[in-house]
């Protein structure tokens, strides 16, 4: 009789083990499931936070190649043509300020960056910093009588001074205006190293030229020949300057 009910207990209690084990194994698959879930959702967020940041990176940063030579940085550029584009304006432009044709010999180099922003340097700017490193020219003031160089100098004063000085011996009580025949100009650009920049030597190069055009009020015994001696010219210039006139037509003086 005892032993019957010694098996009955324990038939019972496996019955109560047999019935709790299947919940155990449900809450453990949902904690799984609920773990597995938060696990994906952060993977998804790191997901979405990298492609934001490389998003942001494409449309904040460029592609860009810096251009160097000997060393020195002359520009950012989004194609290694925009250099060789710069390179050949900058031969066209020096074989005519030579006058014979030039090769841009310098040998660049490149890197491969990302830069904030759209920095490219214009090619504008570039071809001036490829200018820049020409040994065989220089950036100066230049001084042309009817677009021919006469002459140049580092700043533009001492130019203006020697044209003042030109026209200053053409000048007295009697002149009305003093003025160049030729049109006259002074700016800045890039000429030969050889261009003349001795101050005295361009001085007398303008004293050389046609250089100033004088009104004369003409009096009533004034000839062609008295205004040419007077002026140290000869008649023949002043009919160079002033078709048509001659003695009979030269305007008489009036009081």
């Amino acid at each position: 009789m005892e032993e019957r009910i010694h098996h009955r207990v324990r038939a019972d209690v496996l019955q109560k083990q047999q019935k709790t084990l299947p919940r155990a194994h449900q809450q453990k698959g949902l904690r799984s499931a609920l773990a597995w879930l938060h696990m994906r959702k952060g993977f998804l967020l790191l997901i979405a936070l990298i492609l934001a940041e490389i998003t942001a990176f494409s449309v904040l940063y460029y592609p860009t190649y810096v251009v160097t030579i000997n060393g020195v940085e002359i520009g950012k550029v989004e194609q290694k043509e925009n250099y060789e584009q710069a390179v050949a304006e900058v031969e066209d432009t020096v074989s005519q300020i030579l006058e014979r044709p030039y090769h841009f010999a310098a040998e660049p180099s490149f890197q491969y960056v990302y830069t904030y922003g759209n920095e490219y340097t214009s090619s504008s700017a570039m071809e001036q910093q490829l200018l820049n490193a020409v040994n065989e020219i220089e950036r100066l003031y230049v001084l042309r009588v009817d677009d021919t160089i006469v002459g140049a100098y580092e700043t533009m004063d001492p130019l203006v001074d020697l044209l003042h000085q030109v026209m200053e011996p053409y000048q007295d009580e009697t002149t009305h205006s003093i003025q160049f025949v030729e049109p006259i100009s002074i700016r800045q650009e890039y000429v030969a190293k050889t261009t003349e920049q001795d101050l005295t030597q361009i001085l007398q190069a303008l004293q050389t030229e046609k250089g100033t055009d004088r009104s004369h009020e003409v009096q009533s015994d004034d000839t062609l020949s008295s205004i040419a001696e007077q002026y140290g010219t000869s008649v023949d210039t002043i009919l160079d300057l002033n078709p048509g006139l001659t003695d009979k037509t030269l305007p008489s003086y009036e009081s």
